[in-house]
């Protein structure tokens, strides 16, 4: 019952900490360990409130933050899929002049330490809520997708009705947008539950936060890279049939990792 009543407390202290985080006029630097710290503070509340129902390992266990070989297992294979699933885009990038800023903290913060506390708020604390439960795999995979897309989509339903949307041609664009981040993080459910792995799938956030989503409109005539489009097309359909392949080799085999969530069936 308790873990049932604090399922959605993680997406709820998510956005009420982002409402207010900007308001705090905090330094990069400062703003990131705050995020890093509150996160780590907030992970451990949860551990603690739902350690009786589901008798998890240590803290760091529970998070998925061990030094062991099926550790550092999942993360190679997480990594590995990404990679492959991503070698479309990557051709494509190839053909693109690099116009980008330089690194700093501001992007470290968005690229890096967001994946960690979005990880922890969505993987860690909502699938570990959900499956203490007593939720199977895929329906905590399932509830903590659809938590984690309403946090990333939130404003497009606060800021931005659908007549808006339809009145302005961005419908199909907030649709896909939604459909994009629910695939993303069921995947990433289904990497975590599998390989019981924080660092594995903060990997595989970060990566997908500097490549962002596949842009396909390649295939139109009006865009830039249209004449090398066989070219990039053929990599993103060698990179989906590789990663599917690698993914279900992989991840789908129940012997390849035990993670701690294994004991709870």
């Amino acid at each position: 019952m308790i873990p049932l009543l604090l399922s959605p407390v993680p997406i709820s202290f998510y956005l009420l900490y982002n409402s207010y985080a900007p308001s705090s006029k905090l330094t990069p630097g400062r703003q990131i360990m705050l995020d890093l710290i509150v996160s780590g503070l907030f992970s451990y509340f949860i551990y603690y409130l739902t350690s009786p129902y589901s008798n998890p390992p240590d803290f760091l266990a529970w998070m998925g933050f061990t030094i062991s070989v099926d550790n550092y297992g999942g993360m190679l294979s997480c990594c590995s899929i990404i990679l492959v699933l991503y070698i479309g885009p990557l051709v494509q990038t190839a053909f693109i002049e690099d116009e980008g800023p330089e690194f700093n903290l501001p992007e470290l913060k968005s690229y890096v330490t967001d994946a960690f506390v979005q990880e922890i708020m969505f993987r860690i604390c909502s699938v570990n809520l959900f499956l203490a439960c007593g939720f199977g795999f895929s329906v905590s995979a399932f509830f903590s997708a659809g938590l984690y897309t309403w946090s990333q989509c939130f404003g497009y339903f606060k800021g931005l009705t659908m007549e808006n949307a339809v009145k302005h041609g961005k419908l199909n664009e907030i649709v896909q947008d939604i459909l994009r981040q629910f695939v993303f993080a069921m995947m990433l459910g289904y990497m975590y539950i599998r390989t019981g792995s924080l660092l594995a799938v903060v990997l595989v956030h970060i990566f997908k936060n500097f490549m962002g989503f596949p842009d396909l409109d390649f295939v139109l005539s009006s865009h830039r890279l249209y004449s090398n489009r066989k070219v990039i097309g053929l990599g993103y359909l060698f990179g989906i049939v590789a990663g599917s392949y690698l993914f279900k080799l992989i991840l789908m085999d129940p012997e390849l990792f035990t993670p701690w969530h294994v004991t709870l069936y």
